[in-house]
């Protein structure tokens, strides 16, 4: 009798061991052109009694990539086991090189992650020469009297109503204009910019990665404006090189380069700034900003 005890014990344990394998991410592919989907799966096997959500993927939805499908499927496996199955469909529209941030799921007390993944999405390029397909017309749809009626109806009814306004504005004796709209400077554009920047959130709310996002996307436009420089669409690598076109000093140019760098290294590789260091960065990207000196009226780009 001790024996059966001592069996059924060890059974029980076995069967509950191999009932909480550790959870399985895969990634069909991390590299795609813009647009093209990534498949993401994810499976684990838990006790039938337990209970389990899926992950959750929030975090990359506020990143640069979006969740086009979610499929979930639980499968029982014996008397003991089930499976939990989840496929997601995850596709981006922004070019470069993009991190997927850890995935947490939690069960039976314990905290799995899924691993880091870098994504590299691609321009769709249209090469010279490639073939073109003519467009087939659309079919007719045969459509009732009655369409016919209220399309006539309607369109007396917008007639009508042109001519009323129209019959408005001619007996307005007074008449005022809009002032023109002032275009703003690229100067102006940048350091209303970093004021917004400056007068968010992001920051105090440990957004790092996003606050080097916009810092960057407001030097690189300002770059792009002034200079002519195509620095928006740019890699990281290609940027470095095109820096070097820039009229201002070496020493200057240098620590811009340092600061693309490292704004790299706080986006994708979430390295932490001092908390207390937001100002010297608005101040930092403000100080190449006046550095770099517009182009005139003569030579400027158009």
């Amino acid at each position: 009798m001790q024996r059966l005890w001592i069996f059924l014990l060890l059974w029980t344990s076995a069967t509950m061991a191999v009932a909480q394998d550790i959870p399985v991410w895969t990634w069909d592919t991390t590299e795609i052109r813009l647009g093209e989907p990534i498949t993401v799966t994810f499976t684990a096997t838990i006790h039938k009694d337990s209970i389990a959500r899926f992950p959750n993927y929030e975090p990359w939805s506020d990143q640069t990539f979006v969740i086009i499908d979610n499929d979930t499927a639980v499968v029982e496996k014996g008397k003991n086991r089930r499976e939990l199955h989840q496929t997601l469909i995850v596709t981006s529209f922004d070019t470069g090189y993009h991190v997927m941030e850890p995935i947490e799921w939690r069960y039976d007390g314990q905290v799995y992650e899924s691993e880091v993944q870098a994504v590299e999405v691609e321009w769709v390029m249209i090469e010279e020469g490639m073939d073109l397909y003519d467009i087939k017309n659309v079919l007719g749809v045969p459509r009732p009297w009655h369409f016919y009626v209220f399309l006539i109806l309607t369109i007396a009814a917008i007639l009508l109503a042109l001519y009323n306004a129209w019959q408005l504005i001619r007996e307005r004796k007074v008449r005022t204009k809009a002032p023109p709209e002032i275009e703003k400077s690229p100067l102006e554009i940048a350091m209303e910019k970093l004021r917004d920047l400056d007068a968010s959130k992001i920051w105090e709310e440990e957004k790092y990665g996003l606050f080097f996002l916009d810092l960057t996307t407001i030097l690189r436009q300002y770059i792009e404006r002034t200079s002519g420089i195509r620095a928006m669409e740019a890699t990281l690598d290609e940027l470095m090189v095109r820096l070097d076109n820039l009229d201002i000093s070496d020493q200057d140019l240098q620590t811009m380069k340092l600061f693309f760098q490292q704004a790299e290294l706080i986006k994708y590789a979430k390295q932490t700034p001092a908390r207390s260091s937001k100002e010297k960065y608005l101040n930092e990207v403000m100080g190449y900003i006046r550095k770099i000196k517009p182009p005139s009226n003569d030579d400027a780009h158009v």
